[in-house]
C-alpha cells in the first residue's frame, strides 16, 4: 500500500537536480526563498556530460562564492585551435577578452563536478535535494500549486507558489503543460568518447576542432588527464552504428582524424543525436521552464548549461523580488520575452557555427583553409569571442551592436577594475538592485538634491537598492555633510567606463542580475526614479 505523506507550503517547487535545477535552488535560497528540489536520479551524475563553462556563468556565481571554485577544480583553456588533418590551421585567442573580464579563458569543467559544488553549497545552506523522486503530477488553482512527488515509494503533496520544470529534453512539466518543442533533429549521429592519449601532441591549454573532409570533430582536454573527442559520424548510417570504442575509433580512421596518436583506456563511449529545439513559450501561470526542458541546440561553443545557468539566475531574482512583494507579479512576465530570445538567438549561432565547420561548400571550405589562417594570424575576431563567452547578451532587443565597452541599456555592465582589489562585481550581490553614481558629475551644490532622490529610490525600492558613489579622483573623501545616508563611498585608482563614455552619466542602475536597467545623464536621477517605480509598481523591465 502506498503511503502519503503531506508537506507544508514551501514556495518554490523545482523539478530536476542538473546543473540548472542546482543552480536556481542556490540562487533562491540566497535570496532566502524556501525551495524544494526533487530528481528521478540516485544522486549528482558521475559522468562529465557538459564540459565547458564561460567567462559571464562564471561572473554570475561570485555571489554565491562558487567562481573560484569552480575555477580551482576545472581546467582553463586560453585558446580555441583549428587543424585539419595535417596541420594547424589558425587559433582564437580568448586573451583577446582580458579587458573585459575577470576570467578570459574557456574552463573546461565536467557537469559531475558542477553538480557537486553547487550540491554542497546547498547542503551547506541546509537544503535537502530529493533524489529518486518522480514528479507524477501537478495542478494550478488560485492559491498556488499542489504537486505530487513518488519518492522512495511514498507519495509526497506539496504546496508551493511556482513550480519550474529544469527537468532536460524530454521534460515532464513541459510535456504535461502541453508546450510543443518547436525544431528539428540533426542528420548525422554524434559519436563520443573520452580516452587517454598516450602521446604528448594535443595541447592542454587549449580546446581544438578537428576539419575532415566529411566531418568535423572536437578534441577537449579535460582536468582528469582524458581527452574528450566528439563529431558528427556523416559516412555511416545510424543503424550500422554502435556505441562501443572500435566503432568510434573506425570513425576517426575514415575520417583521416587523429592519425599517429594512441587512443587507450576509453571510460566512456556514446552515441546520440543532436536537435535543435526552443519550447513555444518558457511559461504557463506559476510553471517555469529552465534549460534543456526549454531549449536545446547543437554543441557548438558549448552554450547550452551556460545558457540554461542563466535562465535559472533572471528566473530566480525575479521570483524573489515577487515573493518577497517588492515588485507586481508582472515581472515575471519577462522571463519568457528576455530568454526565449536569447536562446532562440543562441540554436541560430550556433547552428550557423556547425552548419559552417561541416559544410562541403567550396567557399565556405576556402575560407577555412585558406582566409581565415591569414585574416587569425594578424587579427582576433573580438565580439566573436565576446559572444561566445556570453558577455554581449542584449535584453533590450536594440543595442546588440553596442560595444562591450560602452554602458548601454539592456547589455551586462561592463567590467572594470575599481583598485587593485575590487572590480564592479564585487559591488554585486546577486539580491539587490545596484545604482552606481558617478561623484564626477555632481557638485556641493547638487548634494541635497542627490540625497532627496536617493530617498525616494530606497522608498520605492523597498530597501533593495543598494547606491555606492564612485570617485574617480582616488584622493577624494567625502565629508559627512557630502555624503547622502546609505551610500558606499568607493575611490577609483582605474578609469572606468563612466570616462569613455560619449556624454556625461550621472548614475547607472543594475538589476540583480547586473544588467543595465537605467543609464540616468541628471543630477536629479529622475530616469532612475522612473525606472524603479515602473519596476516596483508595474513589473516593468
Amino acid at each position: 500500500m502506498m503511503m502519503t505523506k503531506k508537506y507544508d507550503e514551501t514556495e518554490v517547487l523545482i523539478s530536476g537536480a542538473g546543473p540548472v535545477g542546482l543552480t536556481l535552488a542556490c540562487f533562491l535560497t540566497m535570496n532566502g526563498i524556501k525551495v524544494k528540489i526533487y530528481d528521478q536520479k540516485e544522486g549528482p551524475v558521475e559522468e562529465s556530460r557538459a564540459l565547458g563553462v564561460h567567462a559571464r556563468t562564471i561572473e554570475l556565481l561570485r555571489p554565491l562564492g562558487l567562481d573560484k571554485a569552480f575555477v580551482e577544480f576545472g581546467r582553463v583553456t586560453t585558446t580555441m585551435k583549428f587543424h585539419t588533418p595535417e596541420r594547424t590551421l589558425f587559433s582564437l585567442d580568448f586573451d583577446v577578452l582580458k579587458k573585459h573580464t575577470p576570467h578570459p579563458y574557456y574552463l573546461i569543467l565536467p557537469q559531475s563536478t558542477t553538480e557537486r559544488l553547487l550540491v554542497d553549497w546547498l547542503e551547506q545552506h541546509d537544503v535537502e535535494i530529493a533524489w529518486n523522486s518522480d514528479l507524477t503530477e501537478f495542478e494550478e488553482h488560485p492559491q498556488g500549486m499542489s504537486a505530487s512527488v513518488l519518492r522512495d515509494g511514498v507519495r509526497e503533496d506539496i504546496q508551493c507558489r511556482y513550480l519550474i520544470g529544469c527537468d532536460g529534453a524530454s521534460s515532464i512539466v513541459r510535456n504535461s503543460l502541453g508546450i510543443e518543442f518547436d525544431g528539428e533533429t540533426y542528420d548525422a549521429s554524434f559519436m563520443l568518447s573520452e580516452m587517454k592519449i598516450e602521446e604528448d601532441q594535443i595541447e592542454t591549454d587549449a580546446t581544438h576542432v578537428f576539419l575532415a573532409k566529411k566531418t568535423v570533430a572536437a578534441v577537449i582536454p579535460m582536468p582528469n588527464g582524458e581527452y574528450r573527442v566528439v563529431g558528427p559520424n556523416t559516412l555511416v548510417n545510424e543503424g550500422e552504428l554502435s556505441a562501443n570504442f572500435e566503432d568510434f575509433k573506425a570513425f576517426l580512421s575514415d575520417n583521416d582524424l587523429l592519425k599517429n596518436l594512441t587512443l587507450t583506456s576509453p571510460s566512456r563511449v556514446k552515441l546520440y543525436r543532436m536537435h535543435k529545439r526552443v519550447a513555444r513559450s518558457f511559461n504557463k501561470g506559476n510553471v517555469f521552464l529552465c534549460g534543456d526542458a526549454a531549449h536545446i541546440h547543437s554543441p557548438a561553443g558549448g552554450q547550452g548549461m551556460n545558457t540554461g545557468m542563466q535562465d535559472a539566475i533572471n528566473l530566480a531574482w525575479k521570483l524573489n523580488a515577487v515573493l518577497r512583494g517588492r515588485s507586481s507579479s508582472q515581472l515575471l512576465d519577462s522571463y519568457d520575452r528576455e530568454r526565449r530570445e536569447i536562446s532562440s538567438r543562441v540554436v541560430e549561432n550556433t547552428d550557423k557555427a556547425m552548419s559552417w565547420v561541416t559544410s562541403n561548400n567550396p567557399w565556405i571550405r576556402s575560407c577555412l583553409h585558406f582566409i581565415a589562417p591569414l585574416i587569425f594570424k594578424y587579427y582576433t575576431p573580438g565580439k566573436a569571442m565576446q559572444g561566445m563567452a556570453q558577455l554581449t547578451l542584449d535584453y533590450s532587443g536594440q543595442n546588440q551592436s553596442a560595444a562591450i565597452s560602452t554602458i548601454t541599456k539592456g547589455k551586462r555592465m561592463p567590467w572594470f577594475m575599481l583598485n587593485d582589489r575590487l572590480d564592479v562585481l564585487d559591488l554585486q550581490n546577486g539580491k539587490d538592485w545596484t545604482l552606481l553614481i558617478n561623484e564626477s558629475e555632481f557638485y556641493y551644490a547638487d548634494i541635497p538634491e542627490l540625497k532627496v532622490s536617493l530617498k525616494q529610490i530606497q522608498e520605492v525600492s523597498a530597501g533593495c537598492c543598494r547606491a555606492v558613489m564612485l570617485s574617480q579622483n582616488k584622493y577624494y573623501r567625502p565629508g559627512e555633510s557630502d555624503l547622502p545616508d546609505g551610500v558606499q563611498s568607493i575611490p577609483m585608482e582605474k578609469e572606468g567606463p563612466f570616462a569613455k563614455a560619449a556624454e556625461p552619466i550621472c548614475a547607472v542602475l543594475l538589476r540583480p542580475d547586473g544588467y543595465v536597467q537605467e543609464i540616468d545623464r541628471q543630477v536629479s536621477l529622475e530616469a532612475c526614479l522612473k525606472a524603479m517605480t515602473e519596476y516596483r509598481l508595474n513589473g516593468a523591465l
